[in-house]
């Protein structure tokens, strides 16, 4: 996983086309090699184990996995949309607060 984010690194915010050759040379071998590597764990584990479903799941996802080797426009994860997520939804938090803190306002108000 540290070969591929660093590859990642190394593009960094090139623009579409640079960022397509990276990962065809480099991060395609990891993955190959990792895919293996699953395939051979998934055989010793048992079947309902965590971390034989887990390697199930992967390997069920691969041709997602592997989108950012073949689209240079792809990142390699969604941190940044995972950040942008938390952001609203801190925001609604915040601002459903506000909103009891102001009814509580406006109640106090009409009881006095």
């Amino acid at each position: 996983m540290r070969a591929l984010y660093a590859v990642e690194r190394q593009v960094g915010d090139a623009f579409v086309a640079e960022r397509l050759k990276p990962p065809q040379e480099r991060s395609a071998p990891v993955l190959a090699d990792l895919r293996l590597r699953l395939l051979v764990w998934k055989e010793q584990l048992l079947p309902k184990r965590p971390m034989a479903e887990a390697i199930s799941y992967a390997l069920g996802q691969w041709t997602e996995l592997n989108v950012f080797c073949s689209d240079g426009a792809v990142a390699i994860d969604n941190n940044v949309s995972e950040r942008e997520m938390k952001r609203v939804v801190l925001n609604r938090k915040n601002s459903s607060s506000w909103a009891i803190h102001a009814a509580a306002e406006r109640l106090r108000s009409w009881q006095a």
